[in-house]
């Protein structure tokens, strides 16, 4: 065997030669598609360990979030001087309006398309000294609530803001420094602020940048896509033109060697019908017999209709406790990757113009080195971020 294999590779050198290099294209091209570190340890975890079970239950429901932490520090004076209280504010703006651009070859437009999209942030939640908020007592209502502690400040001042800046920092600098004792003795008397928003000495403060809570982005993108995509009615809809998330009418055109008729729209609805009844009953026969409403859902014909219910109905607190279930941050990971695999291919390259990063909702790594960019934008030799 191998005296032929020798004479075959010494015969045919160029062949051998070019079977090799079209491998090597292969990996690479693999390695660059498929392979990337995943620095969430808790995914090698058995999904039935209490501690696990505990962490996810938190994550569920208890608005979990990736959060970029940023320490600012003044070496000289402290971080409530007026420069500095004005940097802050321009960081959380200049972090709300971050955008990022991106390129790809779209089938839908039969070109390459550049577009500028948000890169993730939830700009609403910002946590730092100029946009921090409290529990508030509110008059009218006579309920306690959360509001800008600026807001409140200004008011109890006489401070008057424009429309729309009503939590903004005061424009002048006479007013700003009216109300930096009061937002001094706020922080430095609440145990929650104390220690954490700002230090003791007032020369070091943190601020949270919040990312948006991408496993609730994938839940609504498996629903929406996965729904239209086992209904026959509605994908030819959505190809009509008529969704609102899918703006293109390619109904009736041949896109990408690819028919856009009802032929097509019918072999695909019902092999995607299969496949994701299987999927689903793969990943969820394990709580049966604990949840007989699900297997009752997933017999017969998976519908639009039961398809929703099932997703609905795994929305309650406490389903990922069961032992045999997969985490719920896990298994929207899961689902999610098998829709983007699933779906028709015009549908998931519509996504490339609603998101991002299709893959994960936002790039982790891109928002930090754009954040890293703000911040030296707003450094100075007494202002450092870190």
């Amino acid at each position: 065997m191998f005296k032929r294999l020798s004479y075959f590779c010494t015969r045919y050198p160029w062949l051998i030669f070019l079977i090799t290099l079209g491998i090597t294209a292969f990996m690479l091209n693999e390695i660059k598609t498929k392979l990337y570190f995943e620095p969430d340890l808790s995914k090698f975890l058995p999904s039935d360990m209490p501690t696990v079970k505990s962490d996810d239950y938190s994550r569920k429901n208890l608005n979990y979030r990736d959060v970029m932490l940023v320490g600012v520090e003044k070496t000289n004076g402290t971080v409530l001087d007026i420069a500095e209280m004005r940097a802050m504010e321009q960081i959380v703006l200049d972090f709300k309006q971050l955008r990022a651009e991106k390129t790809f070859f779209s089938i839908l437009t039969g070109k390459e398309e550049t577009l500028t999209l948000p890169v993730g942030i939830n700009g609403e939640d910002i946590s730092s000294l100029p946009t921090l908020e409290d529990a508030i007592f509110d008059l009218e209502t006579g309920s306690v609530i959360s509001g800008s502690v600026i807001k409140k400040l200004k008011e109890d001042l006489g401070i008057t803001s424009a429309k729309g800046m009503e939590e903004r920092l005061p424009v002048s600098d006479a007013d700003l420094q009216r109300i930096m004792p009061q937002l001094k003795q706020i922080i430095l008397q609440d145990r929650t602020f104390r220690g954490s928003v700002l230090s003791e000495d007032l020369q070091s403060t943190t601020m949270q940048i919040p990312m948006i809570r991408k496993w609730q982005y994938k839940r609504r993108y498996v629903l929406q896509e996965f729904s239209t995509a086992i209904d026959a009615a509605s994908l030819k809809a959505r190809f009509q033109g008529q969704e609102s998330t899918f703006p293109f009418t390619i109904y009736g055109k041949t896109l990408g060697k690819i028919s856009v008729d009802d032929d097509y729209i019918q072999k695909h609805t019902a092999s995607v019908q299969k496949s994701l009844q299987a999927w689903l009953i793969d990943n969820l026969e394990g709580t049966f017999e604990a949840e007989p409403k699900l297997e009752e859902l997933l017999r017969g014909d998976l519908s639009k209709a039961k398809f929703q219910a099932i997703m609905n109905y795994m929305e309650r607190k406490d389903f990922y406790m069961h032992p045999k279930m997969a985490s719920w941050e896990n298994f929207m990971n899961y689902i999610y990757g098998f829709m983007l695999t699933e779906i028709d291919p015009f549908s998931r390259d519509n996504l490339n113009f609603q998101l991002f990063n299709v893959k994960d909702i936002y790039d982790l790594n891109l928002i930090y080195s754009q954040g890293l960019e703000i911040l030296k934008k707003h450094s100075t030799p007494e202002m450092n971020f870190y």
